[in-house]
């Protein structure tokens, strides 16, 4: 079966003050992201330009908790808050 969900759709592209197309890769790249951080800034990035916002922004925060873990923060209370609503909008 055919895959139907296009390989590089238009919301994976930005336009800068100065009219030059980006993708979210490019500011990884240049930025040298790690997986957490690229995913955060893919999800906020994209948010408004896909169906579920709040979805996106709840996918970021998880992306978020596994980042600041990584530096011993306690985010028990994030990651409890987070269980509500971790589920399909």
């Amino acid at each position: 079966m055919k895959n139907k969900t296009p390989v590089n759709p238009n919301y994976y592209k930005g336009i800068t003050p100065d009219g030059t197309e980006i993708e979210i890769l490019d500011v990884v790249d240049a930025f040298n992201l790690n997986h957490n951080r690229a995913c955060m800034l893919k999800y906020i990035a994209r948010a408004d330009s896909k169906d579920n916002v709040i979805l996106d922004l709840f996918k970021c925060m998880k992306y978020n908790i596994r980042e600041l873990k990584k530096y011993g923060v306690d985010v028990a209370h994030l990651d409890e808050a987070l269980k509500q609503y971790d589920k399909p909008f």
